[in-house]
């Protein structure tokens, strides 16, 4: 028959996001909020500049204005996802059934293999959709596309799905064709030059929430 408060200062996602997170969900017993100091006037300006001058940006957006995204420090994409919230970027993203929906794969060995899917709308990227699964097979990831019912267009795969793994009769690739996806082949490049494309895209990127 007792109340608790959880008071504190965005971590990143750890627990106390998921506090946070579930509070705005429950429909009743919780109450939430989040004391920007943009907003609530609490500490003089001339401090806050003071503290922007000291602090990264992304220290300023966690410790002052109560972001949850901006705790990795160094994160290669901070400041575009930081953009994308800020203009509300990150929310509801219908799919145009009529307009083809690309994957982005990265195979997992490890790790997980995850699959974006984007529509390309003008000069918008709308990334609509994600997946990921590990320890199975091609053939259950050709299941999820299909149940998925989107008009897909190109299937881009890292430059390693040309190997041909130790004990395995066909190549990837054919396996994949096998299974009705035609996979299109990403060249090596360099690591900086590929996470600086996806700054530029995120620009310009609508992202689902869910």
């Amino acid at each position: 028959q007792g109340w608790a408060a959880f008071i504190g200062t965005p971590a990143g996602k750890n627990e106390f996001w998921k506090l946070w997170d579930g509070a705005g969900k429950a429909e009743q017993d919780w109450f939430r909020l989040m004391l920007k100091a943009s907003e609530t006037g609490l500490i003089p300006q001339a401090e806050l500049d003071a503290a922007r001058a000291s602090m990264s940006q992304e220290q300023f957006a966690q410790e002052l204005e109560c972001s949850f995204e901006a705790a990795i420090q160094g994160a290669f994409y901070a400041e575009q996802m930081r953009r994308a919230l800020d203009e509300k970027r990150i929310a509801r993203v219908p799919v145009d059934r009529g307009i083809e929906v690309h994957t982005g794969w990265d195979l997992g060995y490890s790790d997980s293999t995850a699959i974006w899917f984007v529509q390309a709308v003008g000069r918008e990227r709308r990334l609509i959709d994600y997946y990921e699964e590990s320890g199975v097979g091609f053939d259950h990831y050709a299941n999820v596309l299909r149940q998925k019912g989107y008009v897909y267009g190109t299937h881009y795969f890292p430059h390693d799905i040309q190997h041909r793994m130790i004990g395995m009769d066909r190549s990837r690739v054919e396996t994949l064709r096998s299974l009705g996806i035609e996979p299109t082949t990403v060249p090596q490049h360099d690591v900086m030059d590929g996470i600086n494309a996806v700054r530029r895209m995120l620009d310009q990127s609508w992202i689902d929430v869910e």
